[in-house]
């Protein structure tokens, strides 16, 4: 079912990638599904932010709509700046936790591979002895 558009919930690319790569890694819990809803949401803010912010750089061009003025006259920081900052760094960090970024990807690969830790140059020198410390009242 695909999200209308301007929908907080407007993440149905987004939350589409994100449950190919759950069903792909067997990852589907109980526990995604709220991660997932929040991912989506905090795309749907950006990306509703972002469009609104997108039409005011259009009538900007000079401060591309960084800037607003404020009821006293003063220039302030436009607050979408601050709502788009804020929302992106939250898809971000949940798609990192679906493995949807490069960073988090490696990761996963390079916990999936157990490599052997290569020998030691101490290996073989005792011979299989295994040495008991000796406890104080033994002996």
């Amino acid at each position: 079912m695909k999200a209308p558009k301007g929908s907080l919930f407007a993440c149905d690319a987004q939350s589409g990638a994100a449950l190919t790569l759950l069903k792909n890694t067997e990852w589907r819990a109980q526990l995604d599904v709220p991660a997932l809803a929040a991912y989506c949401y905090s795309f749907g803010q950006w990306r509703m932010a972002a469009e609104a912010l997108a039409k005011m750089q259009a009538n900007d061009p000079i401060m591309g709509a960084q800037l607003v003025k404020t009821k006293y006259g003063d220039a302030a920081l436009n607050p979408l700046v601050s709502i788009v900052r804020k929302h992106a760094g939250d898809v971000v960090r949940y798609a990192g936790e679906f493995g949807l970024t490069a960073a988090a990807r490696s990761r996963m690969i390079r916990a999936s591979v157990n490599p052997q830790p290569p020998p030691s140059k101490f290996d073989g020198l005792i011979g299989g002895c295994t040495v008991t410390p000796i406890r104080s009242g033994d002996g």
